[in-house]
């Protein structure tokens, strides 16, 4: 257990754009979406619900160990770093539609994911600019949490029809502003 505290609390070489890291989990991410879509297909009933469950459960637990992270590690506490910002959206809304018994609202909030949450998700994969950082627990953080954006919202966007997209995007973009707003 310590050798894993000593790997999170390691500073390294801020990593670059299509190095190792970056390449690894594009390729990791494009892998498991492949595999995941496939497996889909290949069944009746598409556990959308569960993966949504999944990547909300999986995104909040990253996330607390980055903020208890930035707790501990520097003097000062940014809001910047706090979890309301637009990639933070896939825990609230993939949360909310993998718990909800609502239909609408599971319904609104996965097409909200389809078609607001993968472009950027993808964006940041190819294009990742400033996201890394000299804390290897950061930019493990920031690969883990834009590749679960990628396949969760792959997923949805992939596996369930969205009839008539453009009344759709008008429909989630009152999820959209409302998630804008917190």
């Amino acid at each position: 257990m310590e050798g894993i505290i000593v790997l999170l609390v390691w500073l390294i070489p801020r990593p670059e754009p299509f190095g190792w890291l970056h390449l690894l989990f594009i390729f990791l991410t494009f892998a498991i979406s492949a595999l995941l879509i496939k497996r889909a297909f290949h069944h009746q009933s598409k556990p959308v619900k569960k993966v949504l469950l999944f990547i909300g459960v999986f995104t909040l637990l990253i996330e607390i160990v980055e903020q208890v992270y930035i707790l501990h590690h520097f003097s000062y506490y940014s809001f910047n770093d706090f979890p309301l910002h637009y990639c933070s959206m896939i825990i609230y809304a993939s949360l909310i539609a993998g718990l909800t018994k609502n239909k609408k609202v599971e319904e609104r909030l996965t097409d909200f994911i389809a078609l607001f949450i993968t472009l950027p998700g993808i964006a940041v994969m190819l294009f990742p600019g400033g996201v890394f950082s000299t804390h290897a627990l950061l930019s493990l953080h920031t690969m883990l949490w834009h590749s679960a954006m990628v396949i969760g919202s792959l997923y949805v966007l992939l596996t369930r029809k969205i009839e008539r997209p453009w009344l759709r995007f008008l429909q989630t973009s009152g999820w959209f502003f409302l998630l804008c707003c917190i």
